[in-house]
């Protein structure tokens, strides 16, 4: 995810450190921003859309009719959008697989997938203060509509939520900052739900976007043991919790420019091994105290399918690979194309895992898509994850995490579309890293509720 903002923790989303944006001159394009020509990574006219699955598994069932949901009035009328052509199927081709005799951690049936949002599961004081990040109502409230109207009333199997290891005070952050928003979410879309944990081993906050110096904790001193008693603390109280969970330890996107407490790029102070190093001693302070009731999922960034395409990521993405046996589902981040997805498919089935797509969005900083091109490439990715039988799981990225300090009063005012008598705000079809699903209007919204409607989207756990 390019990252366009000050860090809320170590990355956006954060329930804590949070950083309240002034009203300022829209601050400048990021540093860190990948080198793709825009065309190759969201132009529907120019990239293959889809690659067959080499599976050679039949599709999944047809998606069921289904009524288009309701929705408050809005204050502000949607665009009319005209009708979009999808691209047409690529002839990309995937290496034969083998199939895996044993079934991962909490994997559902081919051809099933869990599902469900990243989502802004924290609320600013007073509520005005939250206007640059497009909404002012409570979390119980933005939650519940968003089920409702963005997921047609089906409940999401999975919603992330976040902790660090550390905040800016040195003071390390134990797993009841991670159960308390596990509980708030619940408390809204029922109990059923499933965290996945962004479990961040940095020290927070700080501005991924400039060259500020990092100080905090890093993937050298997870090796170190000068942070085992904390990993081990981590892990007693997620197996008394006792229910499953889903982590991504130490960071996701590792392979590109931004996470200066694990990915090489971003600090030349580290290394490759230095990653997989801490992954695998994690892993096993968890299995020391015999915690059963996580699954690790590894998340790389999509390198770009064109090799010709100047790109500031290590394209060995593989080689951060901590091993088989301390991985249960592999899969990776995704704001481009649906074809960008082909490299990281292709290896979780090289190495018989469930496939987990932990963030994808619209509407990222350098797309070129226009609001029909959007909604044919929300189509294009639910065509991908349907005719891809190990897609397992998929969170949108249901997030505004653009640069929140140009969301001045008077932009908000005078540019934005207001929604829910006021309390709602959005840019109409500008692509500044608004991926909100409301941001995309009411079409888009229920363009989502209905390809999630198809019965290949399991609400429960598979245990």
């Amino acid at each position: 995810m390019v990252l366009m903002l000050v860090a809320l923790g170590c990355k956006p989303g954060s329930s804590h450190s949070v950083t309240v944006p002034q009203a300022a001159a829209p601050a400048a394009a990021s540093s860190e921003s990948p080198t793709i020509t825009p065309d190759e990574a969201f132009n529907l006219s120019q990239t293959p859309a889809l690659s067959p699955d080499p599976t050679g598994e039949s599709p999944p069932p047809t998606r069921p009719t289904q009524t288009t949901p309701t929705r408050p009035t809005i204050t502000s009328p949607t665009p009319t959008i005209k009708p979009t052509t999808k691209p047409s199927p690529s002839t990309t081709t995937h290496p034969p697989e083998t199939t895996s005799v044993t079934q991962g951690k909490y994997e559902p049936p081919d051809g099933q997938s869990y599902f469900g949002f990243v989502y802004k599961l924290w609320d600013l004081t007073p509520a005005s203060t939250n206007a640059p990040y497009g909404d002012t109502r409570p979390l119980s409230e933005r939650l519940k509509d968003a089920v409702a109207i963005e997921l047609g009333g089906k409940t999401p199997t999975i919603v992330k939520v976040q902790t660090d290891w550390q905040t800016g005070d040195r003071s390390f952050l134990p797993f009841s900052d991670a159960l308390e928003q596990i509980n708030k979410v619940r408390a809204v879309v029922g109990s059923s739900v499933v965290p996945f944990l962004e479990w961040s081993s940095c020290t927070g906050p700080f501005d991924t976007n400039t060259t500020q110096q990092y100080n905090g904790i890093t993937t050298k001193d997870v090796i170190s043991g000068s942070l085992d008693d904390y990993i081990r603390q981590f892990a007693r109280d997620i197996k008394k919790w006792g229910e499953p969970l889903f982590i991504r330890p130490i960071g996701g996107e590792f392979n590109y420019v931004f996470w200066k407490w694990c990915a090489p790029l971003a600090n030349p102070q580290l290394t490759v091994a230095d990653f997989v190093g801490a992954w695998r001693h994690t892993v096993d302070i968890f299995r020391q105290e015999g915690v059963t009731n996580v699954a690790w999922v590894w998340t790389p960034y999509p390198p770009p399918p064109n090799p010709d395409i100047s790109w500031k990521g290590d394209r060995n993405f593989e080689s951060y690979y901590p091993g088989d046996d301390y991985v249960d589902w592999a899969g990776g981040d995704n704001y481009a194309r649906a074809v960008w997805l082909d490299s990281l498919y292709n290896f979780a089935l090289a190495h018989q895992k469930p496939f987990f797509l932990a963030e994808w969005g619209a509407r990222a900083p350098g797309s070129t898509m226009t609001h029909d091109q959007q909604n044919a490439w929300f189509e294009e990715m639910f065509d991908y994850f349907e005719s891809h039988v190990k897609i397992k799981a998929i969170l949108y990225f249901n997030y505004h995490w653009g640069d929140v300090s140009q969301e001045t009063a008077a932009h908000i005012a005078a540019e934005h579309i207001l929604l829910y008598d006021g309390q709602v705000n959005y840019h109409p079809d500008v692509n500044i890293g608004d991926s909100r699903l409301i941001a995309g209007g009411k079409n888009q919204r229920e363009l989502f509720a209905k390809r999630i409607n198809n019965q290949r989207y399991i609400s429960n756990l598979m245990k």
